[in-house]
């Protein structure tokens, strides 16, 4: 009976799941009040998963992120639309950053990155774009934010 509801809820904002005799009795439609629940976006629950990613990702790599409101907010929506948790989104999207960050902070000494909508967006052309930008800064400059173009 909860076969739909097992497979499509875990990693929306869903925290509860109401069984009694109308959920059994009309299962659909059920599921599609529940599945538009888990698209709303839980703000504070949002940003506690991206600095949880955020904290994992400076641990594993020795660069700190620091995502924007906005970041966040789009990282949500996205995760919504995909139907995945954010921090599961957060680990896919920026699975191959360190590389460039690392060259990066080689070249700038740079080891804290602000990430806005932009670099949401297009991470590809937003960390291109930097290490680009790195090899023209002198050596040891450790601006405080990466979208200052």
């Amino acid at each position: 009976l909860l076969r739909d509801f097992k497979f499509e809820l875990p990693g929306t904002s869903v925290r509860e799941l109401v069984i009694d005799g109308d959920l059994v009795d009309n299962r659909g439609s059920h599921l599609e009040k529940y599945r538009e629940l888990g698209k709303q976006v839980d703000a504070q629950m949002a940003r506690k998963e991206v600095e949880q990613f955020s904290r994992g990702f400076a641990e594993e790599h020795g660069v700190e992120l620091a995502f924007t409101d906005g970041a966040v907010s789009r990282l949500a929506a996205d995760a919504a639309d995909e139907g995945r948790s954010l921090l599961r989104l957060c680990r896919h999207r920026f699975r191959d950053v360190q590389f460039g960050l690392k060259l990066i902070q080689k070249n700038t000494g740079r080891t804290c990155f602000e990430l806005d909508e932009t670099a949401i967006g297009d991470p590809d052309k937003f960390l291109s774009d930097l290490v680009v930008q790195s090899y023209r800064e002198p050596a040891g400059d450790k601006g405080e934010s990466a979208s200052d173009e």
